[in-house]
């Protein structure tokens, strides 16, 4: 059976058992009043007649006048607007409209998350939908192609793409369409690392209308006051994202967020739902190394990411942990940082003494063993589109990634089970062999961590040159400040140190075991060990990463000032060769 044919009764089964009538997904002809909600197959309607420019839930429910198109029409002619839904979202296509209107399923109901428009090149103009034309149409996925003509005469298209059960749309550019627009309100967006320490950034602490985001491949806007997310991922970390802040809103706001399409790649738009999905909380007066309980507890289990945010945006991150669990093997941090942990009933932080007013933000990152399947997590989102977690993406973008994958949780993780089942004897040779990958690889982190420490080197000797012309102290102290952070990450662990390298003297010390008896406990000991050196390394790694590409954008933002241009540039480009050297 092929892959479509397998969707198709796939979907064609899941439709008869929750009772929806099967000409809507087998290819007969059904209408709208005959169809019902809650499936993940998905579903094209036409409305008939102009929708209004806000719909309710009332509108959804009763469709009234809407048809529903029938499996593999790609002929049909809409009479109204196009409507592309699954049991997630509801993305809405109306005609002399600006975009598609994106409503998501949320706890309350459906609730509007985004407009997702095409941008062209040259001067912006209003561009509106113009036709609509549809290219794949089966209870796996629906895909529409929106023509939009600008009020310059020119024209520009977008496709959407909804797929089964996901809560993501996939934009493709057609049609001298350069960038993706999504318009969402938010107050804002955090650009994670798996690893090291996010970025934060809030539509009040900006300086400008402008806002170039060191993002590689995804972000997370925060949307609704705490119960909803958008998450944007694209594959190409030459993609440059930047955001528009409003200024003259009512507390100002991050209003639209401007991704390029890379020719042939799509970019999706995630959401994910929830009451009390992330948090947001200043504590104005606390003392270190107190207890302070937070306003907010997890409405859900996960991985519950904690960034103790600063104003310039450089957080300093790390996990809630449960009460009793021991943060066994965490690396080394620079820098003040927070510590939280979860309770029954609450949830509780500890503080560094700043001085200043602590801004906390939190959002669940990963899933954990508890976390319930119909919930989704930013990982999740990053795993059904660019197809990695966490530890493949840093790998392959720091050009470390290979089909062994010898990361010292990996390799010590097969080794210590040899050990256990008294097996590594006639598994010698695999057991070194993999040793000393694994100590290869751990060297190459080694050695891209001392490259950030001599860019950090250059960099500050070219901003301490006195023949480099006067720039903004602002701009000036910015970049002196993320390349103290730099620094201060590198010196923390002592990574990027030259030879002798313990994790040589460890997987040696393995290797030695082998033979001997009753060797299992050691070998998890020195695994361990290892295990915290590897952490360590990709913290500091991620940490030099993510300073580098925001020192980038903050060179990319001072460009635009004559007097400043030329030192910008160079700072762009010295970070940009250190970024993808690997």
């Amino acid at each position: 059976m092929s892959g479509k044919k397998a969707i198709r009764a796939a979907a064609a089964w899941a439709a008869v058992a929750a009772g929806l009538c099967v000409g809507a997904v087998v290819g007969g002809s059904c209408t709208a009043a005959e169809y019902e909600p809650g499936t993940p197959a998905t579903y094209l309607f036409d409305s008939g007649a102009p929708l209004p420019a806000t719909l309710t839930a009332t509108d959804f429910a009763k469709k009234a006048g809407w048809k529903l198109v029938a499996e593999d029409n790609l002929a049909h002619t809409f009479t109204g607007d196009a409507v592309l839904l699954n049991d997630k979202l509801v993305i809405v296509l109306r005609q002399k409209m600006t975009g598609a209107d994106v409503y998501a399923q949320s706890p309350a109901g459906l609730a509007h998350r985004a407009i997702l428009a095409p941008l062209a090149a040259g001067p912006e103009a209003v561009a509106r939908v113009d036709a609509i034309k549809t290219l794949e149409n089966n209870p796996g996925a629906v895909m529409v192609e929106a023509a939009f003509k600008r009020s310059d005469g020119t024209s520009c298209g977008l496709r959407y793409r909804l797929t089964a059960g996901q809560a993501f749309v996939e934009t493709q550019a057609a049609a001298d369409a350069r960038q993706l627009d999504i318009h969402a309100s938010s107050r804002y967006i955090v650009v994670p690392d798996f690893f090291g320490d996010d970025m934060v950034f809030w539509a009040a602490a900006c300086r400008a209308n402008r806002l170039e985001l060191p993002a590689e491949n995804f972000f997370l806007s925060l949307l609704d006051g705490g119960n909803a997310m958008l998450m944007c991922v694209w594959p190409s970390s030459h993609q440059q994202a930047e955001a528009r802040v409003e200024q003259g809103s009512p507390g100002m706001s991050i209003s639209d967020c401007r991704i390029p399409f890379a020719p042939g790649k799509p970019i999706w738009v995630g959401f994910l739902e929830g009451p009390g999905l992330w948090h947001r909380e200043t504590l104005w007066a606390h003392k270190p190394k107190d207890d302070v309980v937070l306003s907010w507890k997890p409405p859900f289990a996960a991985k519950w990411r904690l960034d103790l945010a600063q104003p310039d945006g450089l957080a300093r991150s790390s996990y809630f942990h449960r009460a009793g669990d021991a943060d066994e093997g965490a690396p080394a941090r620079a820098g003040p940082c927070c510590s939280g942990r979860l309770e029954p009933d609450r949830a509780i932080v500890r503080l560094p003494a700043t001085g200043e007013p602590s801004s906390l933000v939190i959002y669940p990152i990963d899933r954990s063993r508890d976390t319930p399947l119909t919930t989704l997590c930013p990982i999740d989102i990053l795993r059904n589109t660019l197809g990695v977690g966490p530890c493949q993406y840093i790998l392959q973008t720091e050009g470390l990634a290979s089909a062994a994958n010898p990361t010292p949780d990996n390799v010590m993780s097969w080794v210590e089970k040899q050990f256990a089942r008294k097996k590594e004897k006639s598994q010698a040779g695999e057991i070194r062999d993999l040793l000393q990958q694994m100590t290869e690889h751990m060297g190459h982190v080694q050695g891209r961590i001392a490259q950030y420490r001599a860019l950090a080197r250059d960099l500050r000797t070219l901003l301490d040159d006195k023949t480099v012309p006067s720039v903004a102290s602002r701009d000036v102290g910015g970049l002196r400040r993320t390349l103290d952070y730099m620094e201060q990450a590198i010196s923390a662990t002592g990574a990027g140190a030259p030879e002798p390298r313990p994790e040589a003297q460890l997987a040696a010390r393995v290797a030695g075991l082998i033979g001997k008896p009753d060797a299992s406990a050691e070998c998890r000991q020195l695994g361990q060990e290892l295990r915290r050196l590897g952490a360590a390394g990709d913290r500091t790694m991620s940490c030099c990463r993510m300073a580098a590409r925001w020192l980038k954008e903050q060179a990319r933002m001072m460009a635009n000032d004559s007097q400043s241009a030329a030192l910008a540039q160079s700072i762009e480009r010295r970070t940009q060769q250190v970024l993808t050297t690997n």
